[in-house]
C-alpha cells in the first residue's frame, strides 16, 4: 500500500507557515522512516509564537488527520502537541 503525499506536503507546509526555521540553535527536524511495513513520520520545530496547549488541531492538522483516519482506518496513530516550547507531530502506519 501506498502512502499519501498531500499529507507530507501538509506537514511540511506547516512547519514553514507557523514554524521558525532560520534559527541555528533550533533546527527543525522532520524525519521519515519504514520498519517492515510501519512508516513512521516525526517532525519537530520552534512554533513561531507560542500557542496554549489545545483540544483541537489547527486546519492543517486536522485535514492531515482526517485523511489518514479514512484512507488507513485503525491502522494509523497521530499526536500533535506542544512539548518543551517546540512543536512535535508523531505519525505511525502500518502500510
Amino acid at each position: 500500500m501506498a502512502f499519501i503525499p498531500l499529507v507530507l506536503l501538509t506537514l511540511t507546509e506547516n512547519i514553514f507557515k507557523h514554524g521558525i526555521f532560520t534559527d541555528p540553535q533550533h533546527l527543525v527536524l522532520l524525519r521519515i522512516s519504514l520498519t517492515g511495513r510501519v512508516l513512521e513520520i516525526y517532525s519537530l520545530n520552534l512554533p513561531k509564537k507560542a500557542r496554549p496547549v489545545l483540544n483541537e488541531d489547527g486546519k492543517g492538522l486536522k485535514n492531515i488527520r482526517k485523511r489518514l483516519e479514512i484512507f488507513y482506518g485503525e491502522s494509523v496513530g497521530m499526536s500533535a502537541e506542544p512539548i518543551n516550547g517546540k512543536f512535535e507531530v508523531r505519525i505511525r502506519v502500518e502500510l
